[in-house]
């Protein structure tokens, strides 16, 4: 059995946890879900709701207007083991003393539990109050769907009552379900993620009491020819004019073309943006040698102003081993133009592989722009060191010290320096 307060995961921005719990039945036939995986809304439906609708059991599906891991971790008192769970309180009993299991990350719990009503047609029951539960007449010979809605988060002006309120709400429900004589299994999930939490999770360190601003989404490039793929997770142009600067993130991909053979490789693809509009075609030529290919040419062509631009940018660095794909997370190409005018071309999540390619896929093979030694490594190395050096300078001198070796005989005659005024 498991409590809200021993979930301990990565925040997943986009999907929500699901809690599961039943007093009578045994979770051990539920697949295991390992930290890190994600699970499907079809995999939630079959592997978990489904099994526990049957055996003739009621389902009673908790649903939050929104809901993360975020609020577990915050108000669900996880760092202390010998807390009640914060907020969950009740939810943290329920969960110790009753057969659980549950789920860090789901994507669309909601598509799930909305092919589940198609099992409870007659007896599917949903609430926005769930005090009226216990004023309804209720066969409990039949199995039941119980789809309850807890008060909203959104627009509460303060969650850690919202939560602790419908956490109260929630172990009422169950009292009257139990007082009943109901077989049931209990569901706490969101209808959606917490977008607040999705637009500040990113890795770096930052003031936790700046608020960032919401990133764009950008539309991701995926060219999956056969020997030579291109994939980037995101692009934007950065235009600086003056003291002006104009960002342009691509949402949509127009048009691509790639010639990829043994000893070159070209990729030409047209990117446009939204807000504020933009239309930019890239040509990146790339060349192979005896040992390792290196982008030749990167250049970005666009119109502004009634002007067309076609600035090259620096990627010559951007080379790795001939059966090797190049990645790197996060990668700015630079370029200085004419009239004091630059531009910055941030690309997320590239990853290319010009020759070699298996099917439009990329080998195991990765060189990334992540060198070995890093600004860490490099500072622990330095740091040693002068460390090494002070201590080794130290013993030195230590050993370099000389004691007396001849001594005064009191025995002996005394010796004498006569001094002459």
């Amino acid at each position: 059995m498991t409590s809200p307060c021993q979930i301990s995961s990565p925040i997943f921005a986009n999907d929500v946890p699901a809690l599961i719990w039943s007093p009578s039945r045994s979770m051990s036939d539920l697949p295991t879900v390992f930290m890190g995986n994600k699970v499907s809304a079809d995999t939630f439906h079959n592997n978990y709701l489904l099994p526990l609708s049957k055996e003739s059991r009621s389902i009673v599906i908790f649903l939050q207007d929104k809901l993360g891991l975020n609020h577990l971790s915050h108000y669900a008192d996880i760092y202390n083991d010998n807390g009640e769970g914060g907020v969950f309180k009740n939810v943290k009993k329920f969960m110790e003393k009753s057969f659980s299991t549950n789920l860090a990350s789901v994507s669309n719990p909601m598509a799930a539990v909305e092919g589940l009503k198609k099992k409870f047609l007659d007896n599917f029951i949903e609430v926005h109050n769930p005090l009226k539960i216990a004023s309804m007449k209720l066969n409990t010979d039949k199995s039941h769907l119980f789809l309850v809605h807890l008060p909203d988060l959104i627009g509460s002006s303060n969650e850690a009552v919202t939560l602790r309120n419908n956490d109260d709400l929630i172990a009422k429900t169950l009292k009257d379900l139990n007082q009943r004589g109901f077989h049931y299994s209990a569901v706490l999930t969101g209808m959606t993620p917490d977008k607040e939490a999705a637009e500040s999770n990113y890795l770096g360190r930052h003031l936790l009491q700046a608020k960032e601003p919401a990133n764009q989404s950008s539309t991701p490039v995926y060219l999956p020819y056969s020997t030579c793929p291109f994939y980037a997770q995101g692009i934007s142009l950065k235009v600086f004019e003056g003291n002006n600067i104009t960002d342009y993130n691509f949402t949509n991909l127009t048009s691509h073309n790639a010639t990829c053979n043994n000893r070159t490789a070209s990729y030409t693809f047209q990117l446009q943006s939204a807000a504020p509009p933009l239309s930019a075609t890239f040509n990146v030529e790339i060349s192979l040698n005896s040992s390792d290919w290196r982008i030749e040419s990167f250049v970005v062509e666009y119109e502004l102003n009634g002007t067309t631009h076609t600035p090259g940018l620096k990627a010559q660095f951007i080379a790795a081993p001939k059966v090797f794909s190049y990645h790197c997370t996060k990668l700015t190409l630079l370029r200085e133009s004419q009239n004091n005018s630059k531009i910055h071309v941030v690309i997320k999540g590239l990853q290319i592989q010009p020759f070699d390619g298996r099917n439009g896929t990329f080998t195991n093979n990765v060189w990334d722009c992540t060198g070995f030694f890093s600004i860490g490594i490099w500072m622990g190395l330095i740091s040693t060191l002068i460390l090494g050096m002070i201590l080794a300078f130290g013993l030195c001198m230590i050993m370099d010290i000389k004691t007396m070796d001849r001594f005064d005989d009191p025995k002996g005659k005394m010796f004498s320096v006569p001094v002459m005024e």
